[in-house]
């Protein structure tokens, strides 16, 4: 392990922790009585873990989280209650999200079984069963004996060879596409893991800028409007102080007032803000289609790509736009 990684994953194990603490004060509010703010917090940390932790490779600890971020979804708009029942199924999650993360970091030799939390945290999100009937299922699944083995298939035949002229131009070596060096990107993420990864990625392509926030955007790009245009936004969606919907709207409000004033200046010399409208590609650990339609129809962005975010599928947005 290089010390890069070392450092990604010492600061994803501290952020993490700072997440559970938070998490597990939040959690204490919410004994006996409704309190939005614990909800939203909650959701939030949980929906924070997952995003990192699937992006860099603790499955496990994505998946118990996203079992609990849907738990916090159904409590949050009072689909259930905040029974001690699901109290105590978020106190035990953020227990062995601790316990994963240092287990896939220390390379414990006891791997934890997180099966019966999950099949738990299932239940009473939906509302249908107990967490001691998940129990039950959950054992009665493990005396199920798993299916033989299918047969081995019989192996191919060998390839043909390839005539001569096929075999030399296989042998040249491909050009690859050169990424343009020229834009000019901005990257919007509140948290930290996810806004490194996307800078690493996204570095080759030119000169990226960092907002914390959707107010920071919009300020951002309305300053860049007089000077270099941004060629590419990449917005995240749950962010304090301003969300990245209301920030994609404000964007694009800016591009129009831009334009409308570049069409009362045709007469006099052009502006360096006539140019196209920047590409924005909104960002979310959330794949429902009302993210979708909200992001692509309603705030005007381009694309919407669902956290994880895998390399490929960045690349292949910033060459469907013609940015590539």
């Amino acid at each position: 392990m290089d010390d890069e990684m070392k450092d990604v994953l010492d600061t994803f194990a501290a952020e993490c922790a700072e997440h559970i603490q938070k998490a597990t004060d939040y959690i204490l509010l919410l004994e006996g009585q409704r309190d939005e703010e614990a909800l939203n917090g909650l959701f939030r940390a949980f929906h924070t873990i997952k995003g990192n932790a699937l992006m860099l490779g603790f499955t496990r600890v994505g998946e118990l989280a996203h079992s609990a971020e849907n738990l916090m979804a159904r409590l949050r708009n009072g689909s259930i209650v905040p029974s001690k029942q699901a109290i105590d199924l978020l106190l035990a999650s953020l227990d062995s999200i601790g316990m994963l993360i240092a287990e896939q970091l220390e390379g414990t030799a006891e791997p934890l079984r997180i099966e019966e939390l999950l099949l738990a945290l299932e239940a009473v999100s939906a509302g249908t069963e107990s967490p001691q009937n998940a129990r039950l299922k959950m054992e009665a699944r493990e005396k199920v004996k798993p299916l033989s083995a299918a047969p081995t298939a019989a192996p191919t035949a060998p390839l043909a060879a390839a005539p001569k002229h096929q075999a030399e131009a296989a042998q040249k070596p491909q050009t690859e596409a050169v990424p343009r060096r020229d834009l000019s990107i901005l990257v919007v993420e509140d948290d930290f893991l996810s806004r490194r990864t996307l800078v690493a990625m996204l570095k080759p392509f030119g000169t990226c800028d960092i907002a914390n926030n959707g107010q920071e955007a919009v300020e951002a790009f309305a300053g860049a409007l007089e000077e270099k245009p941004y060629d590419l936004v990449c917005m995240d969606i749950m962010m304090p102080q301003m969300d990245g919907f209301e920030a994609v709207r404000q964007i694009r409000s800016a591009e129009m007032l831009a334009a409308i004033r570049k069409l009362k200046e045709r007469d006099s010399k052009p502006r360096r803000f006539d140019r196209s409208d920047a590409v924005i590609l909104m960002t979310s650990a959330l794949d429902d289609p009302d993210s979708y339609i909200n992001a692509c129809y309603r705030c005007g962005a381009n694309s919407y790509l669902v956290k994880p975010i895998m390399k490929d599928s960045l690349l292949a947005a910033i060459d469907r736009y013609g940015l590539n």
